[in-house]
């Protein structure tokens, strides 16, 4: 959309906004909120493959969600597209999402309440940030994602190496080294591509390295966090899984009600009056 569309349509669209981050370095983000309204509930999503193409990410525009009421922040990874740092895996994900919540909360524009959403990078993303527990954090909605980096990812499937990861490892390595944008950080362009450059590896050296279900992969693997990570049986054969499990969480980040080996027939009805009892 043009900045004249976003005018005609009640939107205010900000692009490139500076967030800075407990470590000093700055990350960017576009805003998008309704032109005459005050304070709003606000909605974060947090991607590494370029937050100018958010619609593909979120199923609409982030004007769309705009419209019904929301400001909507879209922000690029750390060290992806521009933002500045260094960009590995999870290693930063969670401390960045929890300070961008922790600000988004204090702007002017926001009521103090965020949700997250996406899909897959952006939809574990959300889950990952949750189990810190930022206080502002109020839902998040998580499609087509995961909470098992192992064996329900792109990786390794019943121990087997997954052919998608060889192409998504060279494809993530051509974004990764591409260069910071001059418009935005200035003459330290240079220096700081460099830095970019000599920082990067082939991630699927690293995924070889860890064939086996270890503390590598098992570090933002939310599952860990929720004790559903059990021993099954199937055919007379005994193995590791997930067990399909719901927790309802509460307002005050307490657990209410856990359903362990769930059936689906009626279990979103139980779950929905669960929370209306809250």
């Amino acid at each position: 959309m043009s900045e004249n569309a976003f005018e005609a349509a009640g939107i205010v669209a900000e692009q490139n906004v500076a967030i800075t981050m407990r470590d000093g370095v700055t990350l960017r983000a576009n805003l998008f909120r309704p032109a005459k309204s005050g304070a709003l509930p606000a909605l974060l999503l947090r991607i590494p493959y370029n937050k100018d193409a958010a619609q593909t990410y979120v199923y609409a525009h982030p004007a769309w969600y705009a419209r019904h009421g929301y400001a909507v922040l879209v922000q690029d990874s750390r060290g992806r597209y521009a933002s500045e740092g260094e960009f590995y895996p999870l290693r930063q994900d969670g401390e960045d999402g929890f300070d961008t919540i922790e600000w988004c909360a204090a702007q002017p524009w926001c009521d103090g309440k965020l949700g997250m959403m996406g899909i897959s990078w952006g939809g574990f993303n959300g889950l990952q940030i949750a189990a810190l527990q930022p206080p502002a954090l109020k839902a998040v909605v998580s499609l087509a994602s995961t909470d098992d980096r192992y064996a329900d990812d792109v990786h390794y499937m019943g121990g087997a190496m997954v052919i998608d990861q060889l192409s998504w490892s060279a494809h993530m390595f051509a974004i990764n080294t591409l260069p910071p944008d001059p418009a935005l950080v200035g003459e330290r362009w240079s220096e700081m591509w460099r830095e970019r450059l000599e920082d990067q590896s082939l991630w699927l050296e690293t995924w070889a390295a860890h064939q086996r279900r270890d503390a590598y992969w098992k570090h933002g693997s939310v599952c860990e966090d929720y004790g559903v990570w059990k021993e099954k049986q199937m055919y007379g054969k005994t193995y590791f899984g997930i067990e399909r499990t719901t927790v309802l969480i509460a307002a005050d980040g307490t657990i209410a009600r856990i359903w362990p080996r769930v059936k689906v027939p009626g279990h979103a009805e139980e779950v929905l009056e669960a929370v209306k009892a809250l």
